[in-house]
């Protein structure tokens, strides 16, 4: 008797928990499960990629820019440089890089212009990419004539992101959000 209650203790012991653990198992989003961000220079096809790829695709999609905005930045492009800082861990770049990709493309600009790096949370890459360049907050966008700087856009645009970029490469007055 003693054997089969010590049996039945066990077989309880067990059952709860392995209901616990399947309990455990299905509260667990697997969009929340942890992973590395994306560190040093990657491409759009790095952010397509999951988990990037659920809030690229989503925001990339859902973004309408101003298609005044667009046509005047498709004529004003050319010779123009991007260099595109952000974090994969950081809501503001989630939200402002696939937007950056749907204003560049819909203004058919030569995306081998642009380089994107992706920053650690202390924004920093192993091989110094953003060293030299004061790069405080994510996302930061440098944009370049002759490899040098004529403006940048930080964190957040003032207006929209497409009339930002076009002042800054137009050579209108611009000032960005964290700029007196």
């Amino acid at each position: 008797m003693r054997r089969i209650n010590s049996f039945l203790t066990l077989l309880l012991i067990l059952s709860c928990a392995l209901s616990i653990s399947a309990y455990a198992d299905n509260t667990t989003d697997q969009h929340e499960k942890p992973h590395e961000d994306l560190v040093g220079s990657i491409d759009k096809l790095a952010l397509l990629e999951a988990p990037y790829g659920r809030w690229f695709k989503k925001n990339h999609s859902s973004y309408s820019p101003d298609k005044s905005s667009i046509e005047a930045l498709a004529k004003t492009l050319n010779g123009i440089q991007v260099k595109a800082f952000m974090g994969t861990w950081c809501h503001d770049s989630q939200r402002e890089v696939p937007r950056l990709y749907k204003i560049l493309e819909s203004s058919n600009f030569d995306l081998s212009n642009l380089d994107l790096v992706s920053l650690s949370s202390d924004k920093k890459t192993p091989n110094g990419l953003e060293e030299g360049l004061n790069i405080e907050r994510t996302p930061t966008f440098i944009f370049l004539k002759d490899g040098v700087e004529i403006g940048r856009i930080v964190e957040t645009p003032r207006d929209s992101l497409e009339n930002d970029i076009l002042k800054i490469i137009s050579g209108q007055e611009y000032k960005h959000s964290y700029q007196e």
